[in-house]
């Protein structure tokens, strides 16, 4: 448990001191190059709010703003089964020590799914600096975080995410 705890540290301690990462992060032209390599074409993208559609480049800027431009932005991926023994404490221990890092500027995305990511919120902190990215329509359930919609499925979900 010792070993897990200090992995969620080091994470936490990493998260603080990338500079890098703050760099991609504000970078448009960085995230236009990922967006390029998405399958998905930009004009289907769709608008959870009055039915109108957004590019992905729109919905990524609308969910940066809702975010806070200011913030890291920290994606939590992951499968929705745990298949190594540790996995599931290693997940709880990360998410601990990441939630508990509160001198940080870091909001925890996730896609909603079960396993990992449910295990992650479960852990992250009062959910206060949680945000859950579903198609259109959907809701996470974990009961913590804040639920934002963006494409009408999944996949136009994870180019937007």
């Amino acid at each position: 448990e010792e070993q897990l705890r200090a992995a969620g540290r080091l994470i936490s301690r990493d998260l603080g001191q990338s500079q890098r990462m703050q760099e991609i992060i504000h970078d448009p032209g960085h995230r236009q190059q990922d967006l390029a390599h998405s399958q998905i074409p930009p004009e289907i993208i769709h608008d959870p709010g009055l039915g109108q559609q957004e590019s992905v480049t729109e919905a990524a800027d609308r969910l940066r703003s809702e975010l806070g431009h200011e913030a890291c932005i920290v994606c939590i991926l992951g499968g929705t089964e745990f298949r190594g023994p540790d996995s599931e404490a290693l997940v709880q221990a990360i998410g601990f020590e990441l939630g508990a890092a509160t001198h940080y500027q870091a909001n925890f995305v996730t896609g909603g799914m079960a396993g990992v990511q449910a295990t992650f919120a479960q852990f992250c902190g009062d959910g206060s600096r949680l945000w859950n990215l579903l198609p259109v329509g959907q809701a996470s359930g974990y009961g913590r975080g804040c639920d934002i919609n963006a494409g009408a499925d999944v996949e136009e979900r994870k180019a937007i995410f």
